[in-house]
């Protein structure tokens, strides 16, 4: 079976007897159909580019979790935002308390299970590249929370690109847009008045400039684009939608789960016919006690948590 390495006089195996042992360690490791799929076709299949994909233990419940980041909020953000200046602390809070409902509210008590958590929302700034102030603090909390949780298994990702094609990656998903211009006859320029010995954010100057009707004066630094522009997620919804759907069909988990109060990815949940695996919708901090869709939704099996 072994031939001999002339060099190093170590034994080594024949490339055609190497594949050979392989692929009889995969047979003999198998002890059902379902373990088949996941532990060899599905990974063949999608050509190892799967991004956290790996199914938990057969004795482990397996829940995926997909998390709309930007639509979970508590008052302590809430606040924080209004100011201007949410901190690590603030979205840390925010992040806690999504772990901790969602273990609790779904857990089984007396059996262990995997929860593997993916985070969307606009990463990447559409001119620069570069990475969000979002997506900085994500990270971080990421890195510093515990893997486990009353006895629970956790897993963490930010999703940069499908579930299950980790090399397309999406990029711009955070686009900064200018409003349409207002009515009437004016160009791109807008005032800022500047208070004498008092420097402030130009934004506001603008902003207070064009409320006042001043504008526009000709050489003015402040653009119409700062005074009116907005920031929106491309493509975050359609992803998260697509890895339910996808996740769903998929065998790999025994429940899916959205985290969102936005109406738009509940189609995400509703594609019954070939799901292979429970459905669910959870929400923060939910304003309502009953949804608009709550019924529809129990109607065709999905499950409602509202942590």
């Amino acid at each position: 079976m072994y031939e001999a390495d002339v060099k190093g006089g170590r034994p080594s195996i024949a490339p055609e007897k190497l594949m050979r042992a392989m692929v009889l360690q995969i047979l003999y490791s198998v002890r059902s159909e379902r373990q088949l799929v996941e532990n060899f076709l599905v990974p063949l299949c999608f050509g190892g580019a799967t991004t956290n994909t790996r199914k938990a233990p057969l004795n482990m419940g397996s829940t995926a979790v997909l998390v709309d980041f930007d639509n979970c909020r508590n008052d302590r953000l809430e606040r924080a935002m209004g100011r201007g200046n949410p901190s690590l602390a603030d979205y840390s809070a925010v992040f806690d308390e999504i772990i901790g409902g969602v273990v609790a509210a779904l857990r089984t008590p007396g059996a262990r299970s995997e929860f593997s958590f993916r985070f969307y929302g606009g990463w990447f700034e559409s001119i620069s590249g570069d990475p969000t102030d979002l997506h900085n603090m994500v990270v971080q909390c990421i890195a510093r929370h515990p893997r486990h949780l009353s006895g629970q298994r956790l897993n963490f990702e930010v999703a940069y690109a499908p579930l299950f094609r980790g090399e397309m990656r999406f990029e711009a998903t955070l686009r900064t847009e200018a409003w349409k211009q207002p009515e009437g006859k004016i160009n791109d320029l807008a005032t800022c008045v500047r208070a004498a010995g008092m420097p402030r954010c130009q934004a506001v100057q603008t902003l207070n400039c064009w409320i006042r009707g001043k504008c526009p004066e000709y050489g003015c630094p402040g653009r119409l684009r700062d005074v009116a522009s907005r920031r929106g997620q491309k493509v975050v919804d359609t992803l998260v939608v697509a890895d339910a759907v996808i996740a769903g069909v998929s065998g790999l988990y025994d429940k899916i789960v959205i985290l969102s109060a936005d109406e738009d990815l509940l189609p995400g949940l509703l594609f019954q016919n070939n799901r292979k695996c429970t459905m669910a919708l959870a929400r923060l901090n939910h304003s309502s006690s009953v949804g608009r869709y709550d019924m529809m939704l129990k109607s065709d099996g999905v499950e409602i948590y509202d942590i």
